[in-house]
C-alpha cells in the first residue's frame, strides 16, 4: 500500500471514529422518556409528573388518599375497569370501582398510598405504590362474608404496610382500564388475621 493511500486511509478512520463519537454524544443528549424521570440532557431532570399520564395516575392516587370521590370520579370513564388482583374481583364501571375502594377505606379510614416510582408503559402508566393504614373497621368482601357473615371479618387495630403495582390504562386524558396486583397474604398477616 502506498503512502498516499495509507494517509487516506487513516484519515477516513479517524472520520469515522469522529462521527460514531458524535452520534453517540448525539444519542445520549436527545430527548427521551425514562423510567422515572423524562430527560430533557444529563444536567437537567424534569419530574416524571410532567408527563400528563403520569400526572392523571398520581392525580388519582391523591384523590383516593383525601377520600375526594368526586375528583377520583372525573379521572376515570365511566365504563371503567378496575381488576383487584389480590382479591380476585373485576368491578366494572366508575361507580362500582368507588364503592370498593369506599371498603377498603371503611376497614382502614387511615390508608394512604405512597409512590415508589412511576413508569410509562405502551398502554399507560405502572404505579410501584406503599399502602399503609390501621385497621380498624372490619374488613368486608366476598371472600370475608362467606366466611365470618355480613359483617365482615372484624377489625384488629394492626398496622400494615403492602407494597403493590397498580397499572393504569388510558382512553385520552382518562383511565378506563386499571389492574391492582398486592401482596395479600402479607397483607392478612400483618392484620394477625392468618398466621
Amino acid at each position: 500500500m502506498s503512502d498516499e493511500m495509507k494517509s487516506t486511509f487513516e484519515t477516513r478512520s479517524k472520520t469515522l471514529i469522529g462521527l460514531a463519537i458524535c452520534c453517540s454524544v448525539a444519542i445520549l443528549t436527545c430527548v427521551q422518556v425514562d423510567k422515572e424521570t423524562v430527560t430533557a440532557t444529563p444536567e437537567e431532570e424534569v419530574p416524571a409528573a410532567a408527563n400528563p399520564l403520569i400526572g392523571t395516575a398520581l392525580e388519582i392516587l391523591e384523590a383516593f388518599n383525601a377520600d375526594d370521590w368526586e375528583a377520583f370520579k372525573t379521572l376515570m370513564t365511566d365504563d371503567a375497569v378496575y381488576e383487584e388482583v389480590g382479591t380476585s374481583q373485576t368491578i366494572k364501571g366508575v361507580d362500582s370501582i368507588i364503592e370498593q375502594l369506599k371498603g377498603w377505606k371503611g376497614a382502614m379510614p387511615d390508608v394512604k398510598g405512597t409512590v415508589d416510582n412511576s413508569e410509562l408503559t405502551e398502554k399507560g402508566v405502572l404505579l410501584e405504590v406503599t399502602w399503609t393504614g390501621t385497621n380498624t373497621g372490619p374488613l368486608v368482601g366476598p371472600h370475608t362474608v362467606s366466611k365470618y357473615g355480613p359483617e365482615g371479618f372484624p377489625a384488629t387495630g394492626k398496622v400494615q404496610t403492602t407494597r403493590a403495582a397498580w397499572v393504569l390504562e388510558f382512553d385520552g386524558p382518562k383511565v378506563s382500564r386499571s389492574r391492582h396486583y398486592f401482596d395479600m397474604l402479607s397483607f392478612m398477616k400483618q392484620l394477625g388475621v392468618i398466621e
